[in-house]
């Protein structure tokens, strides 16, 4: 049996081993190597003996030991590459690129994961903005991506100057009511309110109540309704 150091070479009835190695570099390390016979003679040497991975695999010798450049967590894609994201603490090593775990994404070619059920320019996929809905003289006065139900939903306030029901609105937004939301004015559970002329928020109304335009001596300013676009 010969040793990486074709200088010292153990005869078949010999024991061949290898010791103390220190790492020297990348890809090279000093290590003890001897032979004991049957006898129990013993003979070393030091020798410099290099690392070489398998040339037929995604493997390559990072600072003294062979990391696999597809999957590494520390050499991805290359050597002392670690995969960290300020977002995403599970991101992982896949194909020797960074990856996102589930609810993140990498978006247009970004190199941070985003939190696609949380961003509202991204929620629930790539470039689903949730500040897109209008149509119609309606939008949203406000937007924002519900993850609590982990689709990335986006949800909002709908205004428009016309007496229509909230349904009829979030329909034209392409949307629905939102039954789970609360009018913005205050903390109060319904789907939407009629502000008239003022500033003064008359009443609730229910989602399929098409408001008048006039009550008493208040005119029709505008209603708000609570609006929702699950993916």
């Amino acid at each position: 049996m010969q040793n990486p150091n074709a200088s010292v070479i153990c005869a078949n009835d010999t024991e061949y081993w290898v010791d103390n190695c220190g790492d020297q570099g990348a890809k090279k390390a000093d290590c003890v190597c001897g032979c004991n016979d049957q006898a129990g003679h013993k003979t070393s040497q030091n020798v410099e003996v290099s690392l070489i991975c398998n040339t037929n695999t995604s493997f390559a010798v990072c600072n003294g030991q062979c990391a696999d450049l597809n999957s590494d967590q520390n050499h991805c894609g290359a050597c002392d590459t670690p995969v960290v994201d300020p977002l995403d603490p599970y991101a992982y090593c896949a194909d020797r690129q960074k990856a996102c775990s589930y609810y993140f994404d990498l978006c247009d070619g970004n190199t941070d994961c985003l939190d696609v059920i949380s961003d509202p320019y991204n929620c629930g996929q790539c470039n689903r903005n949730c500040f897109d809905y209008s149509a119609d003289g309606a939008g949203l006065a406000s937007a924002a991506c519900d993850g609590s139900q982990y689709l990335g939903t986006c949800t909002g306030i709908a205004q428009i100057s016309e007496a229509i029901s909230c349904q009829q609105l979030c329909s034209r937004l392409g949307m629905s009511v939102d039954f789970e939301e609360v009018c913005v004015n205050d903390d109060w559970s319904e789907y939407g309110c009629v502000y008239y002329v003022g500033g003064y928020v008359d009443r609730l109304i229910s989602s399929d109540e098409i408001p008048s335009v006039g009550e008493g001596d208040w005119a029709l300013s505008f209603i708000q309704c609570a609006c929702q676009d699950r993916l």
